[in-house]
């Protein structure tokens, strides 16, 4: 499940930096996501509309 960053974030996770926009795609270790969870700082990414031309 892709997740999106609902907020400006900066974290150190095991001596590697990341760092991710509001809206921008968030990609990384577990430890990570997890902790992006518990502030509520991730959610889950819209799915796409399937479009129909007819």
């Amino acid at each position: 499940m892709p997740l999106v960053a609902t907020r400006d974030v900066t974290a150190s996770i095991d001596g590697r930096d990341y760092e991710v926009r509001k809206g921008q795609r968030v990609e990384g270790p577990p430890q990570l996501i997890e902790a992006l969870k518990e502030i509520d700082a991730v959610k889950a990414a819209r799915a796409k509309k399937e479009s129909t031309d007819d």
